[in-house]
């Protein structure tokens, strides 16, 4: 399942080099239980989160000499997992609060929405990834 989540701000939203560290700390202190950050899904000696997110969907200007970037007053980020809960504790928890304080800024969350699973009807089909895709293994033959 995956979720669109727009976050609204009164004026232009300025986040520093390394923004995705505060996306997931929303996403973290959204979820009722701190099981998936301090423990996860195991499996053998290795642990999981069974989720992603996107970077902020929206272009940002960014200010080289500061090392800022100045979004507009409206972003959004895709989270998704194949585990329905902790889709749903995000989003229901996401509407209890009020304002979101980032950095310099002050955010409130303006929707949630479902997005449609894609149709896949061939047996091919083209990915566009919205984040970089990062596989490896640690698995030993």
């Amino acid at each position: 399942m995956r979720i669109k989540i727009i976050l609204e701000s009164p004026k232009s939203i300025v986040l520093q080099v390394g923004f995705n560290s505060i996306i997931q700390w929303f996403i973290y202190s959204n979820i009722k239980d701190s099981w998936l950050h301090d423990i996860g899904f195991k499996y053998e000696k290795r642990q999981f989160k069974l989720f992603c997110f996107s970077s902020f969907l929206e272009k940002a200007q960014f200010i080289n000499e500061k090392k800022l970037f100045i979004f507009p007053k409206i972003v959004s980020f895709i989270f998704s997992s194949p585990v329905n809960w902790i889709i749903e504790n995000l989003a229901s928890k996401s509407f209890t609060t009020k304002k979101i304080s980032i950095w310099q800024n002050e955010l409130y969350l303006s929707e949630v929405s479902v997005l449609k699973p894609p149709q896949i009807t061939q047996n091919e089909i083209k990915i566009r990834a919205i984040t970089p895709i990062e596989v490896h293994s640690t698995f030993h033959i």
